[in-house]
Order: structure tokens, then C-alpha cells, then sequence
């Protein structure tokens, strides 16, 4: 298998991203059909505003010759947190978003950030688990939302 390789996301990335935000949407509303979309109306326009932005991270993976596998997006204000972790769904489990939470912890650390939070689905039993084995720990319950918050700190080699 080709070397995972992880870099700063670009305009032209845009469809593939978009792409790979509404198969992971077709996937959480078949976890819970209450789950009406995406928080954007517009994904391309949001991602755009991401890419662009000097208050977010975006970073993307993929392996040498190959589609874009996963993306993440991170944001320095109001305050840090992951807005978005997105992975293939034939890609997880291969390190696509330990890679990419790499490089936005490197981003974090660079900007002076040690700690960031991130909402997760309480009922995506993948996502809990991923979060939870990179040191995340709940700090707050939405139940509208469905989401629980969780809180990280970057340690160093982290």
C-alpha cells in the first residue's frame, strides 16, 4: 500500500471534498433518520470560505496517484475547535484521520493552541472511539443537537 501523504487543502479539491461530506451525511442519517443534512446549505461555499480563511486549518490525505481520502478542518477563533472530520468510508480504520489530525495538531501547536474541542455524534459508535483513543473526554451533552462536546490537550509528540 502507497505512503498516506497529508497537505493543505486547495480550491480545486472543493468537489472530491463535497463529494465525500455527503456520502459521510447518507451514513450518520442512516445511523439516525432524524438527522435532516448537513449544517450547510451550500457545502462547496463553506468549504471554500475554510480553504481560504486565515482563521481555519484545512488539511487533506490521500495516497500517491489516488483519489483525496478524508479531510479535516479546524478552526483558531473564537476559539479552537474541529469543525469537520471527514473519511472515505472504504478508507477508515487505515489511519486517514489519525494522519490528518496530525497535521492539524501541528497547525494547532504552530498557532499556540494546546487544547481544542470537537462534537461528535453520540450515536456514531466509530467517531466516540476515535476521539476517545486520541485523549478526548466529554465535557458537555447537546441534547438537540444530539452531539457531545469533547475536549482535547495536545501533549507533546501528539
Amino acid at each position: 500500500m502507497t505512503q498516506l501523504t497529508t497537505r493543505r487543502a486547495i480550491l480545486d479539491d472543493i468537489p472530491r471534498l463535497t463529494e465525500l461530506l455527503q456520502e459521510q451525511a447518507a451514513i450518520i442519517r442512516q445511523l439516525d433518520p432524524r438527522y435532516g443534512g448537513h449544517a450547510h446549505d451550500a457545502p462547496a461555499a463553506a468549504l471554500q470560505a475554510a480553504i481560504v480563511s486565515d482563521t481555519h486549518h484545512v488539511f487533506v490525505a490521500k495516497r500517491a496517484n489516488g483519489p483525496l481520502l478524508g479531510y479535516i478542518i479546524g478552526q483558531t477563533e473564537p476559539a479552537a475547535a474541529v469543525q469537520q472530520l471527514v473519511i472515505d468510508a472504504h478508507f477508515g480504520s487505515r489511519g486517514v484521520g489519525t494522519a490528518l489530525l496530525g497535521a492539524l495538531t501541528g497547525a494547532f501547536r504552530t498557532d499556540g493552541i494546546m487544547t481544542y474541542t470537537v462534537a461528535v455524534p453520540r450515536n456514531h459508535a466509530v467517531q466516540q472511539a476515535f476521539w476517545r483513543a486520541k485523549g478526548a473526554i466529554v465535557i458537555a451533552t447537546d441534547a438537540v443537537n444530539r452531539t457531545e462536546t469533547m475536549q482535547i490537550y495536545i501533549k507533546d509528540g501528539q
